[in-house]
């Protein structure tokens, strides 16, 4: 992801000003996108700063930069998010990779 961002940092700014206009239409569905890569985010062990902070600014950005509706929401997306990723994470390693680690 940085590296795509260090080559392409126009195009990826210009997709992500575009998911934020889509968004501004679609709040529920553009949140629950959000909420699933930080679910898979989680489950592939990406650090919580690559999911954190572009969800800010697409949040701020949705909510026309008011903060007292964009920090509780974000808090919440990412949140749970990590959360069910986490639990999936553990829930695979549980059983279905626990042969290999026996």
């Amino acid at each position: 992801m940085i590296t795509l961002i260090a080559i392409y940092p126009q195009k990826i700014i210009h997709k992500l000003e575009e998911y934020c206009e889509w968004m501004v239409e679609n709040k529920e569905l553009g949140c629950f996108l959000i909420a699933l890569y930080c679910i898979l985010g989680t489950l592939l062990s990406a650090p919580g700063t690559i999911m954190s902070v572009p969800t800010g600014y697409i949040i701020h950005e949705v909510f026309e930069e008011k903060l007292y509706k964009s920090i509780p929401v974000g808090v919440l997306i990412v949140m749970l998010g990590t959360w069910v990723g986490s639990i999936l994470a553990f829930l695979i390693g549980r059983y279905v990779f626990r042969s290999l680690a026996e």
